[in-house]
């Protein structure tokens, strides 16, 4: 998919969206899908809010549970259901283990009835059902546990997910069904008529050029910044949104196969401890934040609180900021609610503005899909743009998602490319489990230029082809782009330096950058991950 400015100058929309993370690109995908000339403009990369710092995780939300939000639940179930139908190589299933302790705010009788109504809410159509745990039996999946104090286990089922991906594959899909999309385009101002919203003054951030976006309708989908645009239709707007902060750190693997979840003495919340790539990403932590959504950042005490929790639970594993990878903030959008952080809802609201915006607030990954279908369907049942179309994003499948048998796919797709290719099968795992049935457009790229099937970091999946595929077809328009979003080189060992001018000087040519552009890229990728920017201008 190309990033047409031209069509967005050019052409009068029905739909303009404002925000390029999940609730943006799902809204763009059913509009879309219902005929709608839909456009989204996005003021950074597609996902590089909120979007690409969750937990990665589709699920239910079993703490939901505590709070007796039953049809949020309820609605999460149903949605994971779908998405593992409509994306089964973005989203699969995953046993999280949750050990109990004595002294924990939540002992074996809570739990148990907890994985029993988790159960009921999926009405029984989990992807296997809970069991309860014996002390012995949490050790035999788990042998590095503290033992002091166990006193069992559960074992359930939920899903993992690649965030980014899923977030594109929704952006990828609308421009099939002929939507329009661009990155690095700001919304600066609204354009009003006759006290009507009918477009937007957009700027290209990568060149400052500024240009006039018309369409019926403007949908605010901007996660924690709907404010900022709230006030761009009405200054004296109150505040919608009380966002919270969460943090995430990546560390070396410290699990087998099993997530787990565990229950923070500190304040009795809970977070995660999830195996991804060779790594675990361990999080989050929910503080009130009242700062600038673009400055939001990770702090020494963030960082503690994670590796003080998961210490205590994985003793053995003596843990410490040394074995910190990388780390990474996010806001999550809530509603204005009193309350502790973590008991703020994950519901969503829609509203519309006397001039007509329409801003969406609030919501959680997992039930994106639902969201945006209710946001479309109030557009097409209005008396400005009514349709008649009924919403298919439940049954179609996602840009690259349409491989049936998931195992059976993978292992055809992966047997036929090391026959043609020699590619190794991790390699192809990689591609199979980012690009799904499009795997097959980064692999004619290897016909013509055999350099492509190389590895870019030794010992990672990740191949030179994708670097070309990600400026040519996927956006990618900086460094930061292809190596935090298209892949995640930036989330291991291989985010220093030495990988950031490798990849930089192979995307440069094709997005043109000079000897001191690239340069700059390679800086603001280290500056980003906290990284040092002196090093690594010998290894190129």
């Amino acid at each position: 998919m190309k990033r047409d400015l031209d069509r967005l100058r050019s052409k009068r929309f029905d739909l303009l969206i404002i925000g390029g993370g999940i609730n943006g690109c799902g809204i763009l995908r059913d509009a879309a899908l219902r005929g709608f000339r839909a456009a989204l403009v996005e003021k950074g990369d597609f996902a590089s809010g909120t979007s690409s710092k969750s937990s990665k995780l589709i699920h239910g939300g079993l703490r939901y549970l505590e709070q007796m939000q039953f049809g949020l639940v309820h609605e999460a179930c149903r949605e994971r259901s779908i998405l593992l139908k409509i994306a089964p190589h973005l989203v699969r299933p995953l046993p999280f283990l949750i050990p109990i302790y004595r002294g924990d705010a939540r002992g074996r009788m809570t739990i148990h009835a907890g994985m029993m109504l988790y159960d009921l809410m999926a009405l029984f159509r989990n992807t296997k059902r809970h069991r309860m745990l014996s002390t012995k039996d949490v050790y035999g999946l788990e042998p590095d546990l503290a033992r002091s104090g166990l006193t069992g286990g559960a074992l359930y089922y939920d899903c993992r997910m690649d965030d980014v991906r899923l977030c594109l594959e929704n952006v990828f899909s609308a421009g099939e069904a002929g939507a329009t999309a661009a990155n690095y385009a700001e919304a600066v101002s609204l354009i009003k008529r006759d006290g009507r919203i009918t477009g937007a003054v957009v700027r290209d951030r990568l060149t400052g050029e500024s240009f006039d976006v018309r369409a019926r309708k403007v949908i605010n989908a901007t996660g924690p910044w709907t404010d900022s645009v709230t006030r761009m239709d009405a200054p004296g707007a109150s505040a919608r949104l009380r966002p919270t902060k969460g943090v995430h750190v990546v560390v070396p693997q410290m699990t087998g196969q099993h997530a787990l979840l565990i229950s923070a003495r500190r304040d009795g919340r809970v977070f995660f401890v999830i195996p991804q790539q060779g790594y675990s990403l361990i999080g989050t932590t929910d503080t009130f934040y009242d700062g600038d959504p673009d400055a939001v950042d990770v702090q020494p005490e963030d960082i503690g609180y994670l590796l003080e929790e998961t210490g205590r639970v994985l003793p053995e594993r003596g843990l410490s900021a040394e074995h910190v990878v990388a780390s990474f903030a996010g806001l999550r959008p809530l509603l204005t609610a009193p309350g502790q952080e973590s008991k703020l809802s994950r519901e969503h609201a829609i509203n519309e503005s006397a001039s007509g915006l329409l801003t969406v607030a609030g919501g959680k990954y997992t039930t994106y899909r639902q969201i945006a279908e209710e946001v479309v369907d109030r557009i097409a049942k209005g008396s400005e743009l009514p349709s008649r179309v009924p919403c298919t994003t439940a049954s179609t499948p996602l840009f690259g998602g349409d491989v049936g048998n998931v195992e059976a796919f993978e292992a055809k797709a992966s047997k036929s490319a090391a026959a043609e290719f020699g590619l190794e099968p991790d390699i192809m795992l990689n591609l199979l489990r980012s690009y799904g049935t499009c795997y097959r457009e980064v692999l004619a790229l290897l016909r013509d230029d055999a350099v492509g099937r190389n590895r870019i970091v030794p010992g990672r999946p990740e191949i030179v082809a994708q670097i070309q595929y990600g400026a040519q077809q996927e956006m990618v328009r900086t460094l930061s782009d292809f190596l935090r979003r298209r892949t995640d080189l930036a989330f291991s060992q291989a985010n220093g330096a030495d990988t950031a001018h490798r990849v930089a000087a192979t995307l440069g040519p094709y997005l043109r950058w000079d000897d001191k552009q690239t340069d700059q890229q390679v800086r603001d990728y280290l500056e980003e991950m906290n990284l040092p920017t002196h090093a690594g201008a010998a290894s190129r």
